[in-house]
C-alpha cells in the first residue's frame, strides 16, 4: 500500500487544517512527534489525550456537545475506598456550579485522579470523564505543562457556555494547585497559569 495521499485525502485534510484552532494544530504536532518516539512512559498519556483531541476536531460545536454526552459514560467509577469514606469538603471543585467531586492522587511516580459527578449532568461529566482518562497514568510534568485552558486545545470553546468554561478553568486549576503542593520542584520552572 502506498504512503501517498490522493487528492481527495489531501483536499479534505487541508480543509480540516484551516478550520482548525492554531493551539489544537500546535498540541496535535506534538504529539505525533511524541507518540513516534519510542518512549513508552509517555505513550499511555499522550494517547489517550491525543485521541480526545482528534475525535472533536473531527466534529462541530453540536456534534461536540453530543459526544460529550457519549463521552459522560467513560467516567471510571470511584475506588471502593473513596466510596466508603465521607467525602471531605475540600474535594469539591467550588468552580463547578454542577457538584464536581475531586481526588488528585500520585502513584509510583503517576497521575490518578478520581472523580464524581452526578448521571443528569451529562455534559459536564463527559468533559471530567475526558480529562480524567486523558491524565491518567502521566508524569506531573506533563500534567503541569498542559495548557490551562484545555477547553481550547479539545476545540471546544465555542461550544461550551461561560460557566461550564468556569468549571473546567477549576477543574484544571485544582489538579494542578494539588500537584504542585504534592511535588513542588515539579512545577518549579513552569508558569504558574499556562
Amino acid at each position: 500500500m502506498s504512503g501517498r495521499k490522493t487528492a481527495g485525502e489531501q483536499g479534505a485534510r487541508e480543509k480540516r487544517a484551516r478550520a482548525t484552532p492554531v493551539a489544537f494544530r500546535f498540541l496535535a504536532l506534538l504529539l505525533r512527534t511524541i507518540g513516534r518516539h519510542d518512549i513508552p512512559s509517555l505513550r499511555p498519556h499522550r494517547v489517550k489525550l491525543a485521541d480526545y483531541i482528534a475525535e472533536l476536531a473531527e466534529l462541530d460545536d453540536a456534534d461536540k456537545l453530543e459526544h460529550l454526552v457519549e463521552l459522560a459514560d467513560e467516567l471510571p467509577p470511584l475506588s471502593p475506598e473513596r466510596q466508603a469514606a465521607p467525602w471531605p469538603p475540600a474535594c469539591r471543585v467550588p468552580e463547578c456550579q454542577t457538584a464536581v467531586h475531586l481526588w488528585v492522587d500520585v502513584v509510583g511516580g503517576r497521575v490518578h485522579l478520581e472523580a464524581d459527578v452526578p448521571r443528569n449532568a451529562p455534559t459536564v461529566r463527559g468533559l471530567v470523564a475526558v480529562v480524567v482518562r486523558g491524565f491518567e497514568g502521566a508524569t506531573v510534568s506533563e500534567v503541569l505543562s498542559t495548557p490551562e485552558d484545555l477547553l481550547s486545545v479539545l476545540g471546544l470553546g465555542r461550544a461550551l457556555g461561560m460557566q461550564r468554561q468556569q468549571g473546567m478553568r477549576g477543574v484544571m486549576t485544582r489538579i494542578k494547585r494539588e500537584l504542585r503542593q504534592q511535588f513542588p520542584a515539579e512545577g518549579e520552572f513552569l508558569p504558574e497559569n499556562r
